[in-house]
């Protein structure tokens, strides 16, 4: 596990450093192409037009784009991409547990599926009141509104948004440098707490072999 946190941190330091060189990059490639003579009422004056990566400031504000909406787009697609590699190292663990203690076949494909079967054939009981729980279905829910709902806030996720120091956004939920970190801190811990649980199991039913 400690092979794949550390893929998954460095591929989140990718992400980070893409996003900052795309920021700095826009400001140094941003081209005048021409100045327009506009008038206003009685007054005329010259409106500069710039150009920048195919884009130009005449439809679109440049700051807005290059500095939100692309950031937004890049860590949006990080994030739902940590929610499936942490899925289906669950579901990878259900399936060796199954060879392993020779259990009925694991067909589920999504993170509620893990937990029944995991509670079902080992007895793990996950406190959801505890915070490393509710962290892992608060991820799931804002993973699920940037899926289904182009990150859109609701009231599933609003009261999240603001409680968290990574996140903003009232209509729209932003993703703040800091947050990716934080789901694969959260996936960690989540891991360290099954792997626990599987390993007091063990310890259980080798004892009552034993006995």
């Amino acid at each position: 596990m400690t092979f794949e946190v550390d893929v998954l941190s460095s591929y989140v330091n990718r992400v980070e450093k893409d996003v900052r060189e795309g920021i700095e990059s826009y400001k140094k490639n941003i081209n005048v192409v021409h100045e327009e003579e506009r008038k206003e009422d009685a007054f005329y004056y010259y409106e500069v037009v710039e150009e920048c990566e195919g884009l130009d400031n005449q439809t679109l504000n440049f700051e807005s784009v290059f500095e939100e909406h692309f950031p937004r787009l890049q860590r949006s697609s990080a994030l739902i991409i940590l929610w499936s590699f942490f899925e289906q190292s669950l579901i990878r663990l259900c399936k060796d547990l199954q060879i392993e203690y020779s259990l009925p076949a694991f067909k589920g494909r999504y993170f509620a599926e893990v937990i029944t079967y995991l509670t079902k054939f080992f007895g793990i009981m996950l406190d959801e009141k505890s915070k490393d729980y509710t962290e892992i279905l608060n991820i799931k829910l804002l993973r699920n509104r940037f899926v289904h709902e182009d990150g859109f806030n609701n009231e599933l996720t609003i009261d999240y948004v603001k409680a968290n120091q990574y996140l903003s956004g009232d209509i729209k939920i932003n993703i703040d440098s800091g947050f990716l970190q934080y789901v694969v801190d959260c996936y960690k811990t989540f891991f360290e707490i099954i792997y626990q649980e599987l390993i007091d199991y063990k310890c259980k039913t080798s004892l009552s072999r034993n006995i």
